[in-house]
């Protein structure tokens, strides 16, 4: 399994403070990574064309859509339907697991340190 990597860039925007990636499985058809943010670290508004589910394991994040915001703590999970504009901010150091379905080519809108 891989080791944590800085993400720099999401959809060709730059993430705004500290974001680590570590990509835990990958399956024919879903994919699990593990993120974690510092504090005050956010990405920019992005869409994906696979779906994600994520999971906060400990700290507190913030999940935007276009319309909303809701505040998420450990054990509280959010959905992104395919398409659907969103991002994420840490309100504290932050770890969050995320289920993408399909699993989607990583290199293709992530860009790693």
């Amino acid at each position: 399994m891989e080791e944590y990597k800085r993400l720099t860039n999401l959809e060709g925007n730059e993430i705004n403070g500290e974001l680590y990636l570590k990509i835990q499985e990958e399956a024919q058809n879903m994919s699990a990574i593990k993120m974690k943010l510092s504090a005050n670290s956010e990405t920019p508004y992005h869409t994906h064309d696979h779906e994600s589910l994520g999971v906060v394991v400990k700290g507190k994040l913030q999940v935007f859509d276009e319309n909303n915001s809701t505040t998420l703590l450990p054990g509280d999970t959010w959905v992104n339907p395919v398409g659907q504009t969103h991002k994420v901010k840490a309100i504290e150091d932050t770890l969050f697991v995320e289920i993408k379905s399909p699993s989607p080519d990583f290199s293709s809108f992530l860009k790693l340190d």
